[in-house]
């Protein structure tokens, strides 16, 4: 016998674990996509097939849910809101692989399938009916349908930067490519593509290698677009590699572009690793040997950024534009951090300067435009009516903070969406898309055995995405962030017709404040998006 169930979305199903969550969205808005989860389980071990069959079957992809070990799923458990409240080793239902034809069941277990409508069907109802079977003798032992809507209201586009950081040499040893070569180019834009489907509007741009800690003692590898030469005390780019690299981001839709840091990490204490030649010579022009605020590299960043303005101006990007002094300085250091701040600040007096901070010193020196500030160091910030981004990583992870470990339920890691509404968030920061290697020796790790960067970050922290043989593989956990940030579009969209006063009253109302604050019920959750996506289609 077969057993079928249609589920959220936003369940973890295990395959022993009878999946429960029933109560979920099932209408979509115009242009957007449509997620559901088909569960199956038998009481015999066998194979079995599923025939989709709709008018709509080319909008249809179906991909299987596969399970990822987590050796290390939290530092410690500081709450009591996440899928394993004792510290715990375990298999997590996280990556989405195409479905295969033969789908493998086994007695007593459960089998969650992820199926997503694309965007670009027209407003109206829409059935699917699925039958599994036997595989060999073809039998029928499910039919079931399934049915939905497509609102004829679309969403406002994101009206602030979301961004997760590629790491592009990830993606270079992944595939066993050259980085930045002919082949490479043709996977980054599957990388990109994946990014914009998923709600990450902005995109990083190295410049140069990225500064790894100033502890960490690594010489990071040479990930850098901008090429340079120095002839006689003067500096000469070639932006040639920068531009192409930018035009593929503005063609897969990206809108807003931030550069690398010009400083370590923790620290701002010296310089990344750039390479060039010199009077011909191939050398390393900056390191970790030079301290970031000295004269000669100062000159360096002013010939530089003066250059990257025109191009960037030439290119129609400037205006989406962001820069980067050091990545999340710590007070000990604020001295360093203050001396390249101000040489920046005089370099791009118009630019817009962010980096995370988590102390209100930084903040005072009226370098930022603004500060990207952990959800955990938030409240200060937001208490004080200073504009900020907010992001979370590895330490965001007590306090029933939003987050996207393998260990805390989805609707946890969706609820970002509204919190970045709901604190007025001016953007959103994450550290790693795609950080496939390991934390102490920098050696590549094949993500599907290792999903906590050899033992160091809870697991998920790292990572959002897999590396696929011709492309990528997205994520349970993926799916919830970019319905997160659907979730803000829609909140913006009742705004637009009701008043920002009247959105936080409704928020208010389904106990959502601040980024503590939130129900941890699906059927609460559903019934307030329900009556969002209700309220949006009266328009009024």
């Amino acid at each position: 016998m077969v057993i079928t169930k249609f589920i959220s979305p936003l369940e973890k199903v295990f395959r022993t674990t009878e999946p429960k969550i029933t109560q979920f969205e099932r209408r979509a808005y115009k242009g957007e996509r449509f997620c559901f989860q088909f569960c199956v389980t038998s009481t015999v071990t066998g194979s079995l097939y599923l025939d989709i069959q709709s008018d709509i079957a080319d909008f249809v992809e179906v991909r299987e849910v596969k399970y990822v070990p987590a050796l290390m799923a939290d530092y410690v458990d500081p709450d009591d809101y996440r899928i394993f409240t004792e510290r715990t080793s375990t298999y997590y239902p996280d990556l989405l692989a195409p479905a295969p034809k033969l789908l493998t069941v086994v007695s007593g277990y459960w089998l969650a399938l992820f199926i997503t409508i694309k965007p670009g069907l027209p407003a109206g109802e829409y059935t699917l009916r699925l039958k599994t079977g036997d595989y060999y003798c073809r039998d029928v032992l499910s039919d079931d349908t399934f049915t939905f809507s497509v609102s004829e209201s679309a969403l406002e586009p994101c009206d602030i930067p979301v961004t997760c950081w590629n790491y592009y040499d990830c993606i270079a040893q992944a595939h066993r490519k050259k980085l930045f070569s002919e082949s490479y180019y043709k996977l980054l834009k599957k990388y990109f593509e994946n990014a914009i489907a998923h709600g990450i509007n902005t995109v990083f741009v190295p410049l140069f290698s990225h500064p790894q800690r100033d502890k960490e003692g690594v010489t990071p590898p040479v990930v850098q677009l901008v090429d340079v030469e120095e002839k006689d005390g003067e500096y000469v780019f070639d932006f040639t590699r920068l531009e192409r690299f930018i035009k593929l981001a503005k063609r897969c839709g990206f809108t807003y572009f931030e550069t690398s840091h010009v400083a370590s990490q923790q620290g701002a204490r010296h310089c990344p690793k750039i390479v060039g030649k010199s009077n011909g010579k191939d050398c390393v022009l900056f390191d970790c040997n030079v301290p970031c605020s000295s004269e000669k590299y100062v000159g360096f960043l002013r010939a530089l950024f003066t250059g990257l303005q025109t191009l960037f101006e030439r290119l129609g990007i400037m205006d989406g534009c962001y820069f980067h002094i050091s990545d999340e300085p710590l007070v000990s250091t604020l001295e360093n951090y203050r001396a390249i701040g101000a040489a920046m600040r005089e370099i791009l007096p118009k630019a817009r300067l962010i980096d995370a901070v988590n102390d209100l010193k930084f903040a005072e020196m009226q370098l930022l435009d603004f500060p990207v500030v952990g959800t955990n160091h938030a409240k200060a910030f937001l208490d004080k009516n200073i504009p900020v981004w907010l992001y979370y990583c590895c330490d965001q992870s007590g306090d029933y903070l939003s987050n996207r470990f393998f260990n805390f339920p989805l609707l946890r890691t969706r609820v970002i969406g509204l919190q970045l509404y709901l604190t007025g968030a001016k953007g959103f920061l994450h550290w790693s898309y795609n950080y496939w290697q390991n934390v102490a020796t920098k050696e590549l790790i094949d993500p599907t055995l290792v999903s906590d960067g050899g033992g160091y970050y809870p697991a998920g922290d790292c990572y959002l995405i897999y590396p696929d043989k011709d492309g990528v593989q997205t994520s349970i956990r993926e799916e919830a962030f970019a319905a997160g940030i659907r979730d803000y579009r829609a909140l913006k969209t009742l705004e637009k017709a009701r008043g920002r006063a009247f959105v936080l009253a409704l928020l208010e109302e389904y106990g959502f404040e601040g980024l503590h604050t939130y129900t941890h019920s699906e059927a609460v959750f559903t019934d307030f998006w329900n009556k969002v996506q209700g309220m949006i289609e009266d328009g009024n």
